[in-house]
C-alpha cells in the first residue's frame, strides 16, 4: 500500500486551528459550497434544482450549501415557496471578489484546455 513521504502530508492542526471560526471558513467550508459560488458567481439568480443539475451536487447537499452560505450573508433568496431563487448578496464584502476569483479561474482553466487541445494536435 502506498504512504506518502513525509513531506506530502499537511502539518496536524493545533487546537487554535481547528476551533477557529474566520468567516471564509464558514463560507468555503466544503467542495460543495465552493460549486454552488462557482455556479452563482455568474451573477444570475437559481433555482436549487438548477444548481444541483449544473454542479453535480444532490439536491440535500445543494440545500445544505445554499442555508450555509445564505446564514453567512453571501447569498439571498428571492421569492417564495417553489418559486425560490438564489443570487450572489450584492452587500456582502466578499461579493465582488469571489466573482473575480471565478471568472479567473475560469480563464485559468481555458488556457490549460487550450493547451492540452493543442499539445493533442501536435501529438496526432
Amino acid at each position: 500500500m502506498y504512504a506518502p513521504k513525509r513531506s506530502q502530508t499537511a502539518p496536524p492542526m493545533s487546537s487554535a486551528d481547528a476551533s477557529s471560526d474566520l468567516p471564509l471558513d464558514h463560507i468555503l467550508g466544503t467542495a460543495a459550497t465552493v460549486r454552488v459560488l462557482r455556479e452563482l458567481s455568474d451573477e444570475i439568480e437559481h433555482a436549487p434544482p438548477h444548481i444541483a443539475a449544473q454542479t453535480g451536487i444532490s439536491r440535500p447537499a445543494v440545500r445544505e450549501a445554499l442555508l450555509r452560505l445564505e446564514d453567512a450573508g453571501v447569498i439571498e433568496r428571492v421569492g417564495q415557496g417553489r418559486n425560490v431563487l438564489y443570487r450572489l448578496a450584492d452587500k456582502h464584502p466578499l461579493t465582488r471578489r469571489l466573482i473575480k476569483l471565478f471568472k479567473a479561474e475560469a480563464k485559468v482553466e481555458a488556457k490549460a484546455e487550450s493547451k492540452a487541445e493543442a499539445k493533442a494536435a501536435r501529438d496526432d
